[in-house]
């Protein structure tokens, strides 16, 4: 038969299939089989016969409506790239193979319908349609058409894995239902999901907090009420971006010295729900490179950015642009040689980490910093055995990061399920709906615990490295160096302290930070003059004590005997008794401790002695 390869027959069938097709897929109805195996077509002409763009872009649009396969996003039309693993805008030259390529649009394009004839020339009387092509002119009609762009779908989120939002519809209990994306694109929230990882839906938030917390309870936390529910509601407000507006506070990770895990926390956060571990430098008096970085940022519209290591030589960190930033809506940014402004959408989470920094109030007031105190650096430390160590292997073992998704989820269901109750006290001013999903979610599963996870306590970051951390460390050092040695000089690799012995040695060795705990007897003096101390039962002696472990009486003070300076030295009250004890749980207990020989130390607080004590025992030998 007369009839090549560039033609088809033209059934009424599909010409009713092509007919319905736009109807059904803009109402959301699915296509009957039959019909949904038809391609759809759109009539081009030819390069003598084209038609106006009022018939072609409409045809267009109705050949690709419903089929999400390409999207507006951010004023563009962009497509999916599976090999590249995100979305490339469309070209002109593009769109003329895709939109006919089985991989790509799938539409058939019409040149023209003609009779069809036999063999002899004789019409057979069925009418045929012949196959066209998309000219880059049509093509760039089509693409900078303001309707086409419209009737694509729009993206604003796009997500490596199942991640939750809130619809509009509300359940019986008028909360705004709260449900994982599915993988691919969804339509309600905008989202792009690639579906990178799986996870357990169903796990358990009793199992879910407990890995988590036996991840990381051996990060030095200053205060783990505080500090881990800052590091938790960091890893919430990742996972959970879809679920709340507006902004969310900036989250750091402070520590007093090198190798204490603080990169390591915030590259958990973002390699969780992200899968990656981007880092960037911020740098003093440097706000033109600063400028340029958040600009192709919210250009790019990163989900979070992470300034590791801030070192600003001591100087307080502070930048107007990283506040606005932080804290904004929406990011403005000039184009070049014009004083017109572009506006972004400003989704992207802050986090960073540091050395003793301290920050600005504007950029206090706009971030959490969690605290990490360490007595010695990470490669000095002694480890429990049974600890996951969080390196390569770590990284590479896609289990971890399924477990950290699916405990994620798990606690904010179990915050769901509990109807969503509102942490206690004041929002955060300018994140009020930041603060009413994660500090909450937080301080639920805390309370599930028994405990009290508050990321929104008051900080003690301005005192990182601060006299409190050196007077412990130095109390435990004395502590060793008093004890570590019996009546014949003989080392002994484990002993136990009491609470009044370390009480002696912060009253003879003036460590103010720890004296505190022994208000109002702070000193030796003061315990002499306090009517509630009894002297050992012996004479006095008017012989003068002499640098008695670096304390120094007063010229014009009553002379007395060594043995009672030393019994003052470690008086406590029954108050100064509980007060020491818990702070010295506090400060000393599963920590270790470096002298100057190169020995390490470990204190463990002994529960429920009487009297209290610590013990302490040799975890690492001398160096050389």
């Amino acid at each position: 038969m007369g009839m090549g390869n560039d033609a088809v027959i033209d059934d009424p069938v599909n010409r009713m299939a092509a007919a319905f097709r736009p109807l059904m897929q803009g109402a959301g109805v699915p296509l009957p089989e039959g019909q949904a195996l038809v391609p759809p077509q759109v009539f081009v002409g030819g390069e003598k016969s084209r038609p106006v763009p009022q018939k072609y872009v409409p045809a267009v649009m109705d050949a690709l409506r419903g089929r999400k396969l390409l999207f507006r996003r951010g004023g563009e039309v962009v497509f999916w790239s599976a090999t590249e693993e995100r979305f490339k805008p469309m070209k002109p030259h593009g769109l003329v193979s895709w939109l006919p390529s089985a991989q790509g649009g799938g539409v058939v394009l019409l040149k023209a319908m003609q009779q069809e004839v036999d063999g002899d020339g004789a019409r057979t009387g069925k009418v045929i349609t012949v196959h066209g092509d998309l000219s880059a002119n049509m093509a760039q009609v089509i693409l900078s058409s303001e309707d086409f762009l419209g009737s694509l779908p729009e993206v604003v989120n796009i997500n490596r894995v199942s991640l939750p939002v809130l619809d509009e519809e509300t359940d019986e209990r008028g909360h705004r239902v709260m449900r994982l994306c599915p993988k691919g694109y969804d339509e309600r929230s905008k989202t792009w999901t690639m579906g990178d990882v799986d996870y357990d839906r169903e796990m358990d938030v009793r199992d879910a907090v407990m890995w988590l917390d036996d991840l990381t309870r051996h990060f030095a936390w200053r205060n783990h009420s505080r500090d881990f529910a800052i590091w938790l509601a960091g890893l919430v407000s990742m996972y959970g971006r879809g679920c709340y507006g507006g902004r969310a506070p900036a989250f750091f990770v402070n520590a007093n010295i090198q190798e204490s895990g603080k990169t390591l926390l915030t590259w958990l956060i973002s390699w969780a729900v992200h899968g990656t571990q981007s880092v960037k430098t911020l740098l003093p008096d440097a706000e033109e490179e600063l400028t340029k970085y958040l600009d192709s940022v919210a250009r790019a519209r990163m989900p979070y950015v992470n300034f590791d290591n801030i070192d600003w030589g001591g100087k307080e960190v502070k930048t107007a642009l990283l506040d606005v930033f932080i804290a904004g809506d929406t990011h403005e940014i000039r184009k070049m040689g014009s004083q017109e402004v572009e506006q972004y959408v400003n989704r992207t989470m802050v986090l960073g980490s540091g050395n003793n920094i301290t920050v600005s109030p504007d950029l206090r007031r706009r971030s959490l910093m969690a605290d990490l105190w360490n007595p010695m650096a990470g490669t000095d430390r002694v480890l429990p055995k049974g600890v996951k160590i969080i390196d390569a292997d770590f990284w590479a073992d896609v289990t971890n990061r399924q477990m950290m998704l699916a405990a994620c989820w798990s606690m904010l269901r179990a915050w769901d399920a509990a109807g969503r109750e509102l942490k206690p006290g004041k929002l955060l001013g300018s994140f009020e709906s930041w603060a009413r999903f994660a500090p909450a979610v937080v301080w639920h599963v805390g309370k599930v615990f028994q405990k009290e996870w508050d990321c929104m306590a008051e900080s003690g970051n301005e005192e990182i490295g601060d006299k409190k951390s050196r007077d412990y460390q130095r109390l435990a050092q004395i502590a060793v160096a008093e004890h570590r040695y019996d009546e014949d000089g003989r080392e002994r690799r484990s002993f136990e302290v009491l609470v009044k012995q370390f009480a002696g040695i912060a009253r003879r060795h003036g460590l103010e930070e720890v004296q505190k705990c022994l208000y109002p007897e702070t000193s030796i003096e003061a315990v002499l003059a306090c009517k509630d101390f009894k002297a050992p039962q012996k004479s006095a002696s008017t012989e003068a004590v002499d640098d008695l472990d670096m304390w120094q009486g007063d010229d014009d003070a009553p002379k007395v005997d060594p043995a009672t300076v030393a019994a003052a030295a470690e008086y406590m009250s029954s108050k100064a008794m509980a007060t020491m004890g818990i702070a010295l749980k506090k400060q000393l207990n599963q920590r270790h401790f470096r002298l100057e020989d190169g020995s390490v130390w470990g204190f463990t607080n002994v529960a429920g002695a009487n009297p209290r004590r610590l013990a302490v025992e040799k975890v690492k030998d001398e160096e050389g």
